[in-house]
């Protein structure tokens, strides 16, 4: 009786020898009433130790995206540019070393692949949220800079930047549960 003779399926877990659905059973560890196999249920994604690996760097960059243009901003003078433009350094020199760190521990393709994917999926949420944010508080004054011009038509700065917000939210939302998936695939493959 092997953990893994039972498999997952869309209505719910069934035993691959003899079909049983087990989705009514309760526990992280089920027992096939019919033949007796055990079945456990997999670890969350978010306590996947590679997938916590891999999390580190991009919330890393996240902060990078976020605190590096908003420190710029807030600034004034040689000396204020300066300070902001050391502690993004700061701020990208600490995600290179996470990057590094996290290669290191598990070289190859596959982990390549996943950084990257992370790293697009949580920028991808933070551009997402600062759309749908930035489009609610500078809504009325772009929509006088464009009646005032004669340019985009008035209904493109209401669509537009909530909706490509969205798009961007459930675009890195996708991306995120993939490597959550992936990590876990690994991880139980690997036997970690």
């Amino acid at each position: 009786m092997s953990p893994s003779s039972i498999a997952d399926a869309p209505t719910g877990p069934l035993c691959e020898t003899c079909g049983y659905a087990l989705r009514g059973l309760a526990g992280d560890e089920r027992r096939c009433p019919e033949c007796g196999d055990v079945w456990t249920r997999p670890a969350p994604a978010a306590k996947d130790p590679l997938f916590a690996r891999l999390e580190r760097p991009a919330i890393a960059l996240a902060l990078l995206v976020v605190l590096g243009p908003l420190l710029l901003a807030i600034v004034s003078g040689m000396l204020g540019r300066l300070i902001a433009a050391g502690l993004g350094l700061l701020l990208l020199l600490g995600w290179g070393h996470l990057v590094r760190e996290t290669y290191a521990r598990r070289p190859g393709r596959t982990t390549a692949t996943l950084l990257i994917r992370l790293h697009v999926g949580v920028v991808l949420r933070v551009v997402g949220v600062l759309l749908l944010i930035g489009s609610g508080i500078l809504l009325p004054y772009l929509a006088l800079m464009v009646a005032s011009s004669g340019g985009l038509p008035p209904w493109t700065l209401v669509v537009l930047p909530p909706l490509l917000g969205v798009i961007c939210l459930f675009g890195g939302r996708h991306l995120e549960l993939a490597v959550h998936a992936r990590c876990v695939e690994i991880t139980n493959a690997s036997g970690a």
